[in-house]
């Protein structure tokens, strides 16, 4: 998939049944890349959606990092969005493993590989909870993780596992902070 624009959020959708359904995103086949197309600040934005998985190994068997998601604008932003619309309409239960996150280190300005904060780009950002990043790698971007939840309402259940944050090649790492937590547990 390329030129994303990045445009449209995925948003919290209403269910029918039982409920609980989540959104499983993940290679299939053969390794894969989503490249935003460079006019855009964000290539995949959550606003509020619960339950969404992104795997990048090649059909959820492995640990293979088989799916890119890059953003080659030079505007800065951020690679991957989640966002709270506030008390109680974050994003719960977001797992992002197997991916490699990449930005652009000419941006003119900052650049995230994932930001976690409110809908508005606020650091403010309660209610994303249950947060799991898990065997990424993230590069070439400003800031690796940036996390924020909002005073008094921190966000729950955040966990960081086994992921790389830059490269050893030049011009591959992360020019300021891998991650940044604020208001988080």
């Amino acid at each position: 998939l390329t030129a994303e624009p990045g445009v449209i959020a995925l948003e919290e959708w209403a269910e029918d049944g039982p409920g609980g359904y989540g959104l499983l995103i993940r290679p299939s086949g053969a390794p894969r890349s989503i490249v935003g197309d460079g006019a855009g600040i964000t290539v995949i934005k959550l606003h509020g959606a619960d339950r969404v998985t992104i795997d990048g190994s090649v059909d959820g068997l492995g640990t293979d990092r088989s799916l890119t998601i890059r953003n080659p604008t030079t505007l800065g932003g951020a690679v991957m969005w989640i966002g709270s619309l506030g008390p109680g309409a974050g994003c719960r239960d977001v797992t992002i493993r197997n991916t490699v996150i990449e930005g652009n280190v000419a941006a003119s300005s900052y650049n995230f590989g994932l930001y976690v904060g409110s809908t508005s780009g606020a650091v403010d950002g309660p209610g994303n909870d249950n947060l799991t990043l898990e065997n990424c790698q993230i590069r070439r971007v400003t800031f690796g993780l940036q996390l924020f939840g909002a005073p008094g309402v921190p966000i729950q259940n955040t966990n960081i596992l086994d992921n790389l944050f830059g490269e050893p090649v030049a011009g591959d790492g992360i020019d300021s902070s891998a991650v940044t937590l604020g208001q988080a547990t």
